[in-house]
C-alpha cells in the first residue's frame, strides 16, 4: 500500500502510518533537547499537526522525515526560549540546556536508531516483544518482568537471550554500528 500518496491525498489511513512511524521517535528527539517529557509529547504532536496541514507540499518520505525532525527541533528550541523568558531569571539568559548543532545532531541519529529498534522489537515473537519493551524499553528488572508475565525469571533470561540474538541477526551489519553509537553515549 502506498501510504505515502494516500497521506497526500488525505487519506486518514496515510496520515495514521507517518504518526505510528514518526511519533515515537519525534518525542524522544524533543526530550532529549527540553527535558520534559509531557511537553515533549505535545510538540511531537504540534509537527504532526503541522505536517497534516502541509501535506500536498511534500514530494517523499525523505523530505517528510527530514521536515518532521527539523519541525520538532524548532518547535522545542522555541519552548525553551519562551520558557526562559516567562521565567525572566536575568537580563541576559543563556540556555542551560545542550542545544549545541552537535548535540542536537547527536539526538537526531539516537532518535533514527531508536526508530529503527522500536521497527525491528516489533518483528520479535510476541513473548520476546513483551520481555525486551519490560526489560529495556521500561527498564524493569528480571522479577519484575517475571512477575508482570507471570512466568520464570530462568524463562526471562531465555527470552531476553533469544530476542538480543534476533535483533542481532536482523540489524546484521549494523549491529557492530549500533553497540559503537551505544558506548559512545556512555
Amino acid at each position: 500500500m502506498d501510504y505515502f500518496r494516500l497521506f497526500q491525498q488525505g487519506d486518514r489511513n496515510g496520515f495514521g502510518f507517518l504518526f505510528r512511524e514518526y511519533y515515537t521517535p519525534l518525542v524522544y528527539y524533543s526530550n532529549k533537547i527540553i527535558k520534559d517529557q509531557f511537553m515533549a509529547e505535545g510538540i511531537a504532536s504540534d509537527a504532526m499537526v503541522i505536517l497534516w496541514e502541509r501535506r500536498e507540499n511534500f514530494q517523499s518520505l525523505a523530505a517528510i522525515r527530514s521536515f518532521l525532525y527539523t519541525t520538532t527541533r524548532n518547535l522545542s528550541l522555541n519552548w525553551i526560549r519562551d520558557k526562559n523568558r516567562l521565567r525572566k531569571r536575568e537580563k541576559h539568559y543563556s540556555i542551560c540546556l545542550d542545544t549545541s548543532e552537535p548535540a542536537i545532531f547527536q539526538h537526531l541519529i539516537e532518535s533514527e536508531t531508536y526508530r529503527e529498534v522500536i521497527r525491528v522489537i516489533g518483528t520479535l515473537p510476541e513473548r520476546c516483544q513483551q520481555v525486551i519493551q519490560l526489560s529495556f524499553l521500561q527498564e524493569k528488572t528480571p522479577k519484575e518482568v517475571a512477575a508482570a508475565m507471570n512466568i520464570s525469571p530462568v524463562t526471562v533470561s531465555t527470552q531476553k537471550k533469544r530476542a538480543i540474538r534476533l535483533i542481532k541477526e536482523r540489524f546484521g551489519i549494523y549491529s557492530s554500528l549500533l553497540a559503537f553509537l551505544y558506548f559512545v553515549q556512555l
